[in-house]
């Protein structure tokens, strides 16, 4: 493909030469003397390259480069500058300028200047299409679903949605099982009503009963006042109960009798209280394996399972993880305030390589550190969490087959059984702290050194 170059030079012992190289190396080239002719030239025709001299007669390098980002957005501008002119040029990449030449310069530094500018060119224009793609994609809610498994995941999910129905969510963790609730209680008719979420695995027993159900004033030591549960709050609209597969048996038999009766009382109260509630579960383990080992009720396994999602998990579905990473890139970067163009080749057959046992949670928290730290508007390999790059983290090429240093292993195993103690707690520190037998400080000193993230809607302690 032909680029098109805006070359404003105003000497021409400069101009005449880089002109004729430009196009003995297959660019069309349109050359301006004067920063008059250059603004003519931006207001004529449309650029793919604009390489600038800062200093020009009549209007300078800057007051062109403005007018190419009012006018010309898309244009790669590469400035050039004399030694004592350093400050010029870094205005002009505050402005948008896309790379600089400090004077005099030898051509091939040109021509390396301008294949780089259009291997950018290239990028972005590959993100577009990808961006373009992503948007024809079949979405359910705010889940991307790109491949075969997920379209056919999605489109169960909306028949159940618009049916009233318990709805049992089941796959590994970090799949999107409360993403999934969040769509389905969205695209049902109680989407006006509150969507209430319950986290069953991340309180003890006698404070997950008073968070479902509520209590009474008096009714144990330190219950000063009257305190609605979660059943009330979502009454018109959906109650989520996340991992419910850690239901302690004596909240199971109270839980059976709101789905069979619609009512209930208050930890300490004998008035039974009415309420319009539509279920939706998840649950990280097989509850056929959890009645057959009696920790489920099997009249309550029933009663939930009326309608069921089964979530693959990434390593299943492959053709999600670039939509996927795309998303997060943009999502993150719009977070940071900073502009990023996407993530390189290389890069990006690192994520596909990987087996993301934390699946699409892992998959975003890489992306969300990358995005962070990285000091560049493509992210490359040096910007992804080291974890992903050690072997068994399925790094490409033939080192993936060695064995990791011991150190690099060791690390690798505490991060995952950290992010395994916070992703079983709902990511509550001091919960996940007492949980592994250490202390929140050592926790918190053990999270930032590891490099976990933790997302953006988790609430702070």
């Amino acid at each position: 493909m032909t680029r098109r170059v805006l070359l404003v030079e105003d000497e021409a012992i400069l101009r005449i030469p880089l002109g004729n190289e430009l196009r003995r190396q297959g660019y069309q080239v349109r050359v301006a003397e004067d920063g008059e002719a250059g603004l003519a030239a931006i207001h004529e025709e449309r650029f793919d390259i604009a390489v600038l001299d800062v200093r020009l007669p009549k209007r300078d390098g800057i007051e062109l480069l403005r007018a190419l980002r009012d006018r010309s957005p898309e244009t790669v501008a590469i400035v050039m500058t004399a030694y004592g002119t350093v400050e010029e040029a870094v205005t002009a990449m505050k402005l948008g300028a896309h790379d600089y030449l400090l004077k005099p310069f030898p051509v091939e530094a040109l021509l390396i200047t301008l294949s780089r500018a259009g291997e950018f060119i290239d990028l972005r224009r590959e993100n577009v299409n990808l961006r373009d793609r992503i948007d024809q994609l079949h979405h359910f809610g705010n889940i991307v679903c790109g491949s075969k498994r997920m379209k056919e995941v999605c489109d169960q999910a909306r028949a159940v949605a618009a049916a009233d129905i318990t709805v049992l969510i089941q796959g590994e963790t970090g799949t999107g099982k409360e993403l999934m609730a969040s769509a389905i209680h969205h695209e049902s008719a109680r989407r006006p009503g509150p969507f209430i979420k319950v986290n069953c695995a991340a309180l003890a027993e006698s404070l997950l009963e008073t968070e479902l159900f509520g209590h009474e004033r008096g009714a144990f030591t330190g219950a000063v006042r009257q305190r609605p549960g979660r059943f009330e709050l979502a009454d018109g609209g959906t109650l989520f109960l996340d991992e419910v597969d850690d239901l302690p048996m004596p909240v199971q038999v109270r839980l059976l009798r709101v789905l069979q009766e619609k009512e209930f009382e208050r930890v300490g109260g004998t008035r039974s209280i009415r309420v319009d509630v539509r279920i939706l579960c998840s649950a990280k383990a097989a509850l056929e394996a959890c009645v057959a080992e009696g920790r489920m009720r099997e009249d309550l396994y029933y009663r939930l399972k009326v309608a069921t999602i089964v979530i693959p998990p990434l390593r299943e579905r492959r053709e999600d993880i670039v939509p996927l990473a795309e998303h997060f890139v943009r999502r993150y970067a719009g977070e940071a305030g900073k502009r990023m163009q996407g993530i390189d080749p290389a890069a990006m057959r690192v994520l596909l390589e990987h087996s993301w046992p934390g699946n699409v949670r892992e998959l975003e928290n890489a992306i969300q550190r990358a995005v962070v730290f990285t000091r560049g508007e493509v992210l490359t390999v040096d910007d992804l969490p080291r974890d992903l790059l050690v072997p068994g983290g399925s790094a490409p090429g033939p080192a993936a087959t060695a064995l990791a240093p011991l150190h690099d292993a060791m690390r690798e195993a505490e991060r995952r059984h950290i992010l395994q103690a916070l992703e079983r707690t709902g990511w509550r520190r001091a919960k996940a702290a007492e949980l592994l037998g250490i202390t929140r400080e050592t926790l918190w000193r053990k999270i930032q050194a590891l490099q976990i993230a933790i997302p953006a809607d988790v609430a702070e302690e």
